[in-house]
């Protein structure tokens, strides 16, 4: 599955990840199914405050999470202070897009969901005035444009020819400009 992503196990422990089995502790909490695990962190201070996993087995459940995850930002740790300088804040869906972004761009986050929740944006919008929406290509503007929340921010939205993750890897260093030139104000 790492290769599909163009990701390495380094990149997944790179923000705490792990390869588990089934029943492995991960932190305070039992692999559900063999999998890679992932750390929900406290931006303030890093501790773990919660886990998603992501099975590695054919069939069944896709993705489990230990905390509600509707109210998290995934990354918001590694991330904040590059949101802070920037002002801005790239919101992408999941844990992969979040860890493949990471390489090239700092201000970061995953919303573990198709688009942010207005939790979310409220939260962010404590600490950047620009929120960045990189869509899945499945994702339309209209989609975003549906949901009243989006009149509330100050929000623009990207969709490429792909994933976030994999224009990431195919775009590379260039992912930043390709951000800024492709992004539209909703």
């Amino acid at each position: 599955m790492l290769s599909v992503k163009k990701l390495t196990l380094s990149d997944i422990q790179r923000v705490g990840g792990r390869e588990l089995r089934r029943g492995e502790l991960f932190y305070n909490w039992e692999a559900p199914f063999n999998c890679l695990a992932f750390p929900f962190l406290d931006y303030e201070d890093g501790h773990v405050i919660g886990a998603i996993f992501r099975n590695l087995e054919n069939g069944g459940l896709k993705w489990k999470s230990t905390s509600f995850k509707k109210h998290i930002l995934y990354g918001l740790y590694w991330s904040l202070p590059a949101i802070v300088k920037r002002d801005t804040a790239i919101i992408v869906e999941g844990v992969f897009d979040f860890i493949a972004l990471r390489k090239y761009c700092e201000n970061v986050v995953a919303s573990l969901g198709t688009l942010p929740t207005e939790r979310q944006l409220y939260f962010l919008a404590r600490f950047a005035r620009k929120l960045i929406i990189f869509a899945d290509e499945d994702v339309s503007k209209d989609k975003v444009k549906r949901d009243g929340v989006w009149k509330k921010f100050h929000v623009s939205f990207v969709k490429g020819s792909g994933d976030p993750d994999e224009l990431a890897a195919v775009l590379k260093k260039d992912l930043i400009s390709f951000i800024e030139t492709k992004r539209v104000w909703i």
